[in-house]
């Protein structure tokens, strides 16, 4: 009967570690599962980008404005110069 209330105390202390424990867990579980999701985020973004810099080279273009019936212009506009009075 002496010994009951350390007992009690103890039983408390290890059911608290047993807790923590499976919180620990948990959280690490999650963040893994979101570092996943990260990674094939980050692959996609970079496979988009290839896509989008294949998409926009000049020799493409050209090949999408010919098909639209668009030419290159010949000569460069001419630049337009504002001065203000």
């Amino acid at each position: 009967m002496r010994f009951l209330p350390f007992g009690a105390w103890l039983s408390v202390l290890a059911f608290c570690s047993i807790y923590i424990s499976h919180a620990t867990d948990q959280k690490v579980h999650k963040i893994d599962d979101l570092s996943k999701v990260r990674q094939t985020l980050e692959a996609e973004h970079t496979e988009t980008k290839e896509k989008l810099t294949k998409l926009s080279l000049e020799s493409r273009v050209l090949k999408r404005a010919e098909a639209l019936k668009l030419k290159n212009p010949e000569l460069r506009p001419k630049k337009i110069v504002v001065t203000e009075e």
